[in-house]
Formats: structure tokens, sequence, C-alpha cells
């Protein structure tokens, strides 16, 4: 893979496993140095080991609570220490929360905003300052729940929705001191957190398939191929844009083939 982000170092949150870990791996194999951020250090065990050796040296693993401001500001700290620079940022931490609002406390609804919006806000704000020295990028991965809505996950739709306001906000506020924002959403995604969910049922995949265009749902490295391009030089005079990975998915309206019956 050609070496098109040496000398590059992206902060990754929610590095260590399903979209991220294939992220940082997509990141590293094309010469970024990667500072991965997850909850917890021992999350990264099965993806420091799907690492190759050669490419470590340029992984720098950190245990970071996304939603709070004190330790997102003592890693990033660290980072303008430890680093030459810091070229891009890709918000990747997030969770999902099941359930309509009549059915959801107020404390679970505050805990996914905190962890999926408000990680945003907090990354991207102590991040700016060594962005804007860079001249850099911010890439947030949302999800096309954040584009309509999905039967029963209020909180994750309003929290990935305000995602993709957030970054064009971002993009719009700090695009004249050189900083540009984009937003990833991607459909489903072959991650182990939805290979659990296939294995209650099975038939969502066939319905997933069906209604994707192209016939398939996204495998994690779809979506980090698609992070790189809007992180690189490839994708300067793009910013406050959203890029669907979803395989067509929300290029229809949902309505049956009516051209069936009619014609």
């Amino acid at each position: 893979m050609t070496q098109r982000f040496e000398n590059k170092v992206v902060l990754l949150t929610g590095a260590a496993a399903g979209i991220g870990a294939a992220i940082a791996h997509y990141l590293l194999e094309s010469g970024a140095t990667v500072v991965a951020a997850d909850l917890r250090l021992e999350n990264f065990g099965q993806m420091l080991a799907e690492v190759p050796e050669p490419l470590r040296a340029r992984l720098h693993t950190y245990a970071m609570d996304v939603s709070d401001e004190r330790a997102v500001s003592e890693v990033m700290g660290q980072i303008a220490e430890t680093q030459p620079s810091l070229d891009a940022v890709v918000n990747n931490a997030g969770g999902s929360l099941m359930g309509g609002v009549a059915e959801i406390t107020f404390e679970a609804w505050s805990h996914c905003l905190a962890v999926d919006l408000n990680s945003v806000f907090i990354v991207s704000k102590a991040a700016l300052p060594l962005l804007q020295r860079s001249r850099g990028s911010i890439v947030n991965v949302a999800s096309i729940s954040g584009l309509f809505a999905d039967h029963r996950m209020a909180a994750y739709n309003a929290a990935k929705g305000g995602v993709i306001n957030l970054t064009r906000s971002l993009a719009v506020d700090y695009g004249p001191a050189g900083v540009r924002a984009n937003v990833v959403a991607p459909g489903p995604v072959r991650t182990p957190a939805l290979e659990k969910l296939l294995a209650r049922d099975g038939s969502l995949l066939n319905a997933w398939q069906a209604g994707t265009p192209l016939g398939r749902i996204a495998e994690p490295a779809d979506v980090a191929a698609a992070v790189a391009f809007l992180i690189s030089d490839e994708a300067r005079q793009i910013s406050g844009v959203v890029l669907p990975v979803d395989g067509g998915f929300t290029a229809k309206t949902g309505q049956p083939d009516l051209a069936a019956v009619l014609l």
C-alpha cells in the first residue's frame, strides 16, 4: 500500500476493535503514525496482535474516556509533547442505545449523547489548536442513522444527527484557519458487534442486503478507505460533506417498486 501518510500523525478514538481497528490498520499500512485511544488499554489486546511488527513503532495506544474533558486534555498534552504534529483526528468512538423516547431513561439518553456526540465536541475542541497549526482535518464517523430515523433508536438518531451538523459547523468556523471537517456515515458494517446481532437473527442480513443496491453490506475496511480519503491531500478541497458508505442504501426513497406494478 502506498505510503501517502508518511510523517502524518492521526489521533483515532474507539480504535481497539471493529471499524476503529480497521482504520488504524489502514493508516499504519499507509505510513501514518497512529495515536490510538480507547476506553481501556486491555481493549487493544487482539488489535495489537494483528498489527505486523514493523508497523508497531508507529502505533501509540492510550486509555481515554472520550466523554471526559480532563482525560482528553491529558492525552492531547502528551501528543503535543511527544509528536511533531497532529495532522488529523478521527472521532470514531461511540455506542448505541435501543428504545423510543417513552422507553428510555434520561440517564441512558444522556450517556448515549455523551459518548456519541459530546465526545466529538470535547476531542475536536482539544485538538483544534494543534490542527490549526498543521492545517489538518477532522473526520467524524457518524451513521446513516444520523440522516434518517430508525425504529426505537431515538437517542442514537439524535446523537448521530448532531455529529453531522456539528461537523458542518466545524467546517464553516475553522475552514478559514485551514482545518477541514467531514463525516463518514456508514450503513450496516460487518463488525464483531454486528456478527453477534446476526447470530441472534440471521434474517437481518437478508433484509439489509435486499435493501442495498450493491447487494452487500460494508466491511470495516470499506469505511477505513473512506476515512483515509477524507484526511488525505486528495480531499484538500472537500470540507463539510457527509459521505455515506452504505452501498446505495440511502440513495432510494424506501417506497416499494411501483414500476413493477404499473409498467
